[in-house]
């Protein structure tokens, strides 16, 4: 599935299989594993990059819920490990209200409640966990 903004590929999901609900008050497809997500930046090259299980993608909120063992990679080698992340097209954000572990280059941090953008260039952890050496 790729979806398209003013005329360019903002996200491609691919998956094993894919159902399609339509009903008066929602559009929904729901899409099982392994699924393969990129989100694209506003030049066409490709920002971030996405697997997991399953996922939904709600067609009137252009929003994706992707589940179960959820792995996140940007292009500046910065990694998100989580049960569940959900992507916003309107907001360009991603977040999660379960315990996410962050892994940069140079640290990593872990804790519950997620807040940032799609490339984790920017992001706030609500309960950051952890320990920490101090010299």
């Amino acid at each position: 599935m790729m979806l398209m903004k003013n005329g360019q590929s903002r996200v491609l999901i691919e998956g094993s299989y894919a159902i399609s609900y339509q009903m008066p008050d929602r559009k929904e497809t729901h899409i099982d594993g392994p699924v393969y997500v990129q989100l694209y930046d506003s030049t066409g090259a490709v920002e971030t990059e996405a697997w997991s299980k399953r996922a939904i993608y709600f067609d009137s909120k252009s929003e994706f819920e992707l589940f179960d063992s959820v792995r996140v990679l940007t292009q500046t080698e910065r990694k998100l490990y989580s049960d569940f992340l959900k992507w916003s097209d309107v907001t360009d954000r991603i977040t999660s209200d379960r315990i996410v572990t962050i892994i940069t280059p140079t640290d990593s941090i872990s804790g519950r409640g997620f807040d940032g953008l799609t490339d984790l260039s920017s992001y706030t952890i609500d309960e950051p966990r952890g320990r920490f050496l101090v010299d």
